[in-house]
This record gives C-alpha cells, sequence and structure tokens, in this order.
C-alpha cells in the first residue's frame, strides 16, 4: 500500500515561523521526521526553494548592527521592510528573515506569545514610569500615544497601550483630567504633495523670559521634526542662518521650498535658501488651468522659492509648538513663571543665569530631545473627515519610498556645495549651542556634586519645582564665587548679534560670493495659477504670496 502523501504547503507558515525563531534547516528536519513527517531534508530545501525561502545564512551580529536594529525598532518605530531598507543605506545586507530571527533572539518583539510574558514587559514598563517620574515630571503631560512611545523608546519595552495607559490613569488621575480639560483646536487643510517639498520654521519664544529661546524646522508633508534647537540665540539672524545652513549640508538636501513669518531671524537663511535655488536653478513642471505645459523656474529671488505670512498660518510649525507645549513645555513655563514673580529668577542678574543654565540647561535639552523622538515616532491616525492628512508615522512617511522624495539634492563638486560651503565657513567660529564657557560647566558641576545632586527628586513639590532646593543653593554659590573675584571667571556665552551687514563683511573678508548683493535676480516669483492648479489648501488671503501644493514635478 503506497505511503499517504504529506501536505508539504501545510507546513510551509510553520517552517516559515521556525526559520524566523532561528532554527536551522537541519533542525527543522530532524524535529519534522520526529513528529512523523518522513521528508528527506534534500525535499525540505527544495521546497524551501520553492516557497522563495533561502537557504539560511547566519549574518554577522555586531555591536553596530545591534545598535541600529534597536534605533530603527524602538526609537523610530520602524516596519521590519523599512529597516532593512535603512540598514542597507547604512552598508549593511540583511534580509528580512533574518531581521525578524534578529529581533527574536534580542528581545525585540513586536507582539508576546504568552499572557506570561505580556504581564512581565507590563511590570517592566510600570518599574520604568515610577523609577521616572522621580527625575523628571515630563510623562505627566502625555496623553495615551506619547506615554506608549516613551516607554518603548527609553525603555525599550513594547507593552499593550491600553493596559500601559490604565496604569498611568490609576497613579496620576490629576495629569489625565487636566489634559481632558485642554481646549480642542480645529486645524485648517493643508496639503503638499512629497517629503521636503516644504519645510516650515518657526522660533518659539515661551522661555524666551527664562534664558532658552527655541527654533525648529518641521517637514510639512511627513510632520518630522527636521531640527530643534534650544539655545541663547534663537532669535538671532547669524544663529538661525547657521541652523539651516549645517542641516543642509549634513543632509546634503534643500527643500523644494520653504515657508516662515516676517520674524528678525530669518533674512539670512532665507537668503542662503535663495542662493541655494539659484545655484541649482530647478524647473518645476506642471499643467496650467487651461491644460498647458507651464514651468516654474527657482533660483535667487527669494520669491520663487520662500513663502512669506503670518506665524498663525504657518499651521505645520505651530501644531507642533502647541504638542510641544502640552508635553513638555508648560511646566517649565508655569515654574519660570513662579520664579521670575518671587523674585527669585532676574534675567538680567548673570549670577541667575549662571545657576540656571548650569542646573536646568541640560535638562530642559534632554526633555525637549525626548519630546521630539516622541512625535517623530508617533502614529498620525487616518481621519475619516480630514483627507488630506497623511496617515502613518513622520520617520516612515519621511523615507517612505512610496512618496516622491522633492528635496534638491547637494551633490559632490556641485556649484550648490561649492556656495553652501561658501556662506557656512565663515559661521564655523560662531558659537550657537553651548550657554556657557568650558571653565563655567566645569566649576557648575562641581558645585553640584559638593550639593549631593543626583537628578532624584526629594519631594512631591519637585515634580511641579524641580530641584527647587539645588537651584536656590547653587545661586547663593555663584554669587558669592562672583562677588569674591576668583577664578574661574563665570562666564555666560553672548549670543551672536547682527545681521545682514554684519554677515556681509564677514563674507567680504572670506569669499568673493556674494548672493545677497546680486542686482539680476534670477527665477520666476510664484504665480496664482499654481496654487490653483495644485487646488492648495495652503493659499490664504493672508499669504503674501500664493502656495505650491499637492503634486508638481521638477527636472
Amino acid at each position: 500500500m503506497p505511503r499517504p502523501a504529506i501536505d508539504h504547503d501545510g507546513l510551509q507558515a510553520e517552517i516559515q515561523e521556525a526559520l524566523d525563531s532561528g532554527r536551522t534547516i537541519a533542525q527543522i528536519h530532524e524535529d519534522l521526521v520526529v513528529r512523523g513527517f518522513p521528508i528527506t531534508k534534500r525535499t525540505l530545501e527544495r521546497r524551501l526553494r520553492e516557497w522563495g525561502l533561502q537557504r539560511q545564512v547566519r549574518v554577522e551580529v555586531t555591536d553596530e548592527l545591534l545598535d541600529l536594529v534597536r534605533l530603527y525598532f524602538f526609537v523610530r518605530g520602524y516596519s521590519d521592510q523599512l529597516i532593512v531598507r535603512q540598514l542597507q543605506q547604512d552598508g549593511i545586507t540583511l534580509s528580512e528573515r533574518s531581521l525578524r530571527r534578529l529581533r527574536a533572539e534580542y528581545g525585540m518583539k513586536r507582539r508576546y506569545r504568552t499572557t506570561e510574558e505580556s504581564e512581565e514587559a507590563l511590570e517592566l514598563a510600570k518599574a520604568f514610569l515610577q523609577a521616572h517620574v522621580q527625575q523628571s515630571a515630563a510623562i505627566l503631560g502625555f496623553g495615551r500615544g506619547y506615554l506608549y512611545q516613551f516607554v518603548r523608546i527609553q525603555a525599550q519595552i513594547r507593552v499593550a497601550k491600553n493596559q500601559l495607559y490604565d496604569y498611568y490613569r490609576e497613579q496620576w488621575p490629576e495629569s489625565v483630567t487636566k489634559r481632558r480639560a485642554g481646549n480642542w483646536h480645529h486645524r485648517t487643510n493643508f496639503r503638499v504633495p512629497g517629503p521636503n517639498f516644504m519645510w516650515c520654521l518657526d522660533g518659539y519664544e515661551k522661555l524666551r523670559a527664562f534664558g532658552f529661546e527655541v527654533f525648529g524646522c518641521i517637514d510639512a508633508y511627513s510632520r518630522l521634526i527636521i531640527w530643534i534647537y534650544i539655545g541663547r540665540s534663537a532669535t538671532t539672524a547669524l544663529s538661525t542662518l547657521k541652523q539651516f545652513l549645517r542641516t543642509v549640508e549634513y543632509k546634503r538636501i534643500r527643500p523644494l521650498f520653504t515657508r516662515s513669518d516676517h520674524g528678525g531671524e530669518t533674512p539670512l537663511w532665507v537668503a542662503a535658501q535663495a542662493g541655494l535655488a539659484g545655484a541649482a536653478g530647478t524647473v518645476i513642471s506642471y499643467d496650467g488651468p487651461d491644460g498647458e505645459s507651464r514651468t516654474h523656474s527657482q533660483g535667487d529671488r527669494i520669491s520663487s522659492c520662500h513663502i512669506w505670512g503670518p506665524s498663525k498660518r504657518n499651521v505645520r510649525i505651530e501644531r507642533w509648538w502647541r504638542s510641544l507645549r502640552e508635553g513638555v513645555s508648560d511646566r517649565w513655563i508655569a515654574f519660570s513663571r513662579e520664579l521670575i514673580e518671587n523674585g527669585l529668577f532676574v534675567q538680567s542678574d548673570i549670577g541667575d543665569q549662571i545657576a540656571v543654565y548650569i542646573l536646568y540647561g541640560p535638562i530642559i535639552r534632554e526633555e525637549f530631545a525626548e519630546f521630539t523622538e516622541l512625535w517623530n515616532g508617533h502614529v498620525v491616525r487616518k481621519q475619516k473627515n480630514r483627507p488630506h492628512v497623511n496617515p502613518g508615522v513622520p520617520w516612515e512617511l519621511y523615507l517612505s519610498a512610496q512618496s516622491r522624495d522633492y528635496g534638491v539634492k547637494v551633490r559632490d563638486n556641485s556649484p550648490e556645495l561649492s556656495i553652501l560651503r561658501t556662506m557656512y565657513e565663515p559661521l564655523q567660529n560662531i558659537e550657537i549651542d553651548e550657554f556657557l564657557s568650558a571653565e563655567t560647566v566645569t566649576w557648575g558641576n562641581r558645585q553640584l556634586q559638593e550639593l549631593q545632586f543626583t537628578g532624584v527628586f526629594r519631594t512631591a513639590d519637585d515634580l511641579v519645582r524641580p530641584y527647587l532646593w539645588t537651584y536656590l543653593q547653587l545661586r547663593q554659590r555663584v554669587r558669592q564665587h562672583i562677588d569674591s573675584g576668583q577664578l574661574p571667571q563665570l562666564q555666560v556665552i553672548e549670543p551672536p548679534r547682527g545681521g545682514c551687514e554684519e554677515y556681509l563683511q564677514i563674507l567680504q573678508r572670506n569669499a568673493d560670493f556674494l548672493p545677497f548683493q546680486q542686482a539680476d535676480l534670477s527665477g520666476q516669483a510664484l504665480s496664482p495659477d499654481i496654487g490653483e492648479v495644485f487646488n492648495s489648501a495652503l493659499y490664504d488671503e493672508e499669504d503674501e504670496i500664493p502656495v505650491v501644493s499637492h503634486g508638481s514635478s521638477y527636472d
């Protein structure tokens, strides 16, 4: 009597899972035979080829590989497909199957197989939150999504979102109540065709009286925060120029368009965008309202590559500032106002400035950076009544191969790169990142050690008034040291002052290229029919020129 046929195809899913879990072909074959499936190893290998599953090849697991996978998996929340694509760009070739095996081996799980595993992860997440709230009140401004992202990124734990938030609501009910009481804001339609089509830039001055100035840039399509700056000089033209140029140099790409208000910090970086556009000579092709093919030429004419408009209409960056305030800055705004109103911080007092920068500077920067990571990894949900909203994760939307990247590449040996470096070189020695001199930082850290500052909250009051006792003690020590005249001399780094004239003088001393003095400007001012053709939801009567939106091409 012939042997009954074996349904190999019915075993495909099981064999796939075994391969993903790290089992070798030999181990899988042995297991099948023991379980009563008399299949030869050669037949198994043939079926694997038919199913598109190649013989398993072990990838060398290095610290570099693990660090990158953890970054893309936990911090950025990428899918396996996108992780593999990003690793390829990093020079590492890895299949999705090998990646899944690697994740399983090193505990990077998207879901748990047993209730025990799920409960264990939840307990670890609870312990992490309790430990974190002893050092920072940042999580007390988070909603369900941000809380989940925070635990995933900082603790590298994936846990059920609803279970985590139920625990959060039980532990800190007043924070949930306060968040629900917040105003709901209706956002207007805002439509752009792809990443790097438009960067929206703006400053945030809510903490300026406390000595911290903030400037940020968001990609209008993906909502990805391109950069956020926290320092002493976000509202100076030279500072924002350096921020813009070093970002473009690092990414080797400039946005097709930029958008901002008429703030005093904008003229230089806007002119730099125009200078780069003039060198690239970008041409946008589109069909006019009459169906005729038309073109828009970019150049060093600012209105060919930049959109001016009131800050309140710069909806992408304004929405980000609102989320930033809800998530992290509101506590610092309230605390700083209390210090100022009670005479415990005077902005013009050098001693108060130094004490604040020594103690609170690193903390505020870290909390803002953590929230930016949360934002870039949060899920933008699909909204039934707002079809213009692009659902997805900002990082994935920004890097997705499904959407055209409209950024203009700054290639090696190109005129754009030459101009970029000519503009950036004079700014290299202009300090915009440090609050204090190196000697002052060293002295300040020594004082914190003597005060036995550990970064752990001493009382419940620290949640509202973080490390107030330490600040007052440090403030007194700073004043006594300044009054004594002893070394080191405590110094605050002064922000770079000046604007167009000062920068032109710097350029004149360093190069012949002067993009801001050219009389013959190239490029076309944006035409109203572009906004009409692309069904622009960005065109607003308060904008000074129409905004391109929704699907264009360029050569």
